[in-house]
């Protein structure tokens, strides 16, 4: 069971996002579950939330068990923390500060899944490190490493095989008739179509070693 007492005017959604990861992770459920108490009573929707008011979570051990969030690396400067979708990044920062001093970096949206920087001295201080360290801003950003691997990867497998069908096309001749120009496009846009494939399957991999590597750490 997680406690809280409201500090500002507020409503219950808005309060969960900002002060409880794992009620953010699952406030929908929990509400028609009836296991939030709002001044010891239950509630089943949201509602306006006054200074001074108790808010408890009641979540199963299931609930508790799939974690909303988990810290990928850490060290004397940042800490790396994975995002379920369907959290708030303030939720995030709010059980991190409960346990160390934390500042934000960048955020993701609630639905959005990924990796989020929390620097560990003053935002304007830590934020050219941490870029230098290794840009996250989402995992399907241009700035990622493993996407712009993933991509070249996959632009030079689809480069590979136009440039070898040209040369067939070469020695073949020129189409005879519409057919054969549409079997050229159907091929050419296989082609392409392989290189986008490539390039998922890629970027899944790269992230799936990263995230492996990182939790060695």
């Amino acid at each position: 069971m997680g406690s809280f007492i409201v500090d500002e005017d507020t409503t219950l959604k808005n309060f969960t996002d900002t002060h409880h990861a794992q009620a953010s992770f699952y406030f929908t459920a929990l509400l028609k579950a009836k296991e939030i108490k709002v001044n010891g009573k239950k509630v089943s929707a949201d509602m306006p939330l006054s200074v001074g008011d108790t808010v408890q979570y009641f979540l199963t051990e299931k609930q508790l068990a799939k974690k909303a969030f988990h810290v990928v690396y850490e060290d004397e400067q940042v800490i790396l923390v994975e995002k379920e979708s369907g959290v708030n990044s303030e939720a995030v920062f709010a059980a991190l500060s409960r346990e160390q001093t934390a500042y934000f970096v960048h955020r993701l949206d609630r639905n959005t899944q990924g990796l989020l920087v929390f620097g560990k001295t003053e935002e304007d201080l830590i934020q050219p490190t941490v870029t230098a360290f290794y840009p996250f801003k989402k995992i399907y950003s241009k700035e990622n490493p493993c996407q712009a691997c993933a991509l070249m990867l996959g632009i030079l497998l689809s480069a590979v095989k136009i440039f070898d069908r040209i040369l067939f096309d070469i020695g073949y001749g020129a189409p005879k008739d519409f057919g054969e120009v549409l079997v050229m496009i159907v091929y050419y846009s296989s082609d392409i179509l392989l290189g986008v494939i490539f390039y998922v399957f890629s970027m899944f991999v790269f992230h799936r070693l990263f995230r492996r590597f990182s939790s060695c750490k």
